[in-house]
């Protein structure tokens, strides 16, 4: 077994072994919210260690070009789709994306800053 190779299966160990753990911790999350931050690792390290495997296995091949360009996507949609996910959401929960007044304070906030406000919206609710 060559040095390259035991990298190479060092590289795939991780990227297995941090999907196995956190699909293992979204199990234990309740909140959509928490299990979203868990579904990081997967699409990041993840991919990025198998596509270092298949780049060091291929080298700049046309597989190994293939799989760095779709590591590219693959990282740039996670950050759109887990944001968008959480937006949702969250409209889905409060009605609304931004948060008004009360949301920022909390609900024992003995502070009078914000009560005269009126709630932040957002602006495609806004018409006259």
């Amino acid at each position: 077994m060559t040095k390259t190779q035991i990298v190479i299966d060092l590289l795939l160990a991780i990227g297995v072994v941090s999907t196995v753990l956190s699909s293992l911790a979204l199990l234990l999350r309740k909140d959509l919210y928490e299990r979203l931050q868990y579904l990081f690792p997967p699409a990041t390290v993840t991919i990025i260690c198998f596509t270092a495997a298949v780049i060091l296995d291929k080298h700049l091949s046309q597989a190994g070009i293939k799989a760095l360009l779709i590591m590219i996507v693959m990282l740039a949609g996670n950050a759109v789709l887990t944001h968008a996910t959480a937006r949702a959401a969250r409209i889905r929960q409060f009605g609304r994306w931004l948060p008004d007044a009360t949301e920022v304070r909390g609900i024992n906030d003995e502070s009078n800053a914000g009560l005269n406000s009126r709630p932040i919206v957002d602006s495609a609710e806004e018409q006259p």
